[in-house]
């Protein structure tokens, strides 16, 4: 055998046996809120429900209420709910998402869809169940624009 082939199977056989590289760990998805708000059709259930999302996907995912996680509330500066913080293995924030503005919640998503590779089934929120007022009570009905609606139930 010639020295070149003798060293072309050498240097196959050292690739073949050197260790491969591990795969890149997957980022932790925190979010910091409210979590009886999950099933609520409201901003900040929407979000909690994204997050929720990615977790059906392999991310992981970790929740916390107010009050929870107290030293992760403070090294990352938490001072708004709901707060989604991305973090890498060693617990430093990639990136934060903070509040519930539509803005907000289409950037998450948006960032969420790039961290799974595409769209994600999204949780639906439940109905909430009607408000039962007792019969002859005063009710007053405030409306966005903030004028009052006369209480038709009477």
């Amino acid at each position: 055998m010639s020295i070149f082939v003798a060293a072309l199977l050498a240097v196959a056989q050292l690739a073949l046996a050197a260790p491969t590289a591990a795969p890149a760990a997957k980022p932790t998805v925190v979010v910091v809120a409210d979590l009886e708000e999950a099933d609520a059709p409201c901003p900040c259930g929407d979000i909690i429900r994204l997050v929720r999302g990615v977790a059906a996907k392999g991310i992981p995912v970790r929740e916390v209420p107010p009050g929870g996680d107290r030293e992760l509330i403070a090294r990352h500066h938490v001072k708004e709910m709901p707060t989604v913080l991305v973090l890498d293995a060693s617990g430093t924030a990639l990136t934060r998402y903070e509040g519930e503005s539509k803005a907000t919640t289409d950037a998450l998503r948006a960032y969420l869809e790039r961290l799974v590779g595409g769209p994600f089934a999204i949780p639906a929120a439940k109905p909430s169940a009607p408000v039962e007022y007792p019969k002859g009570a005063d009710v007053q009905i405030v409306v966005k624009d903030g004028s009052d609606v006369p209480d038709l139930a009477r």
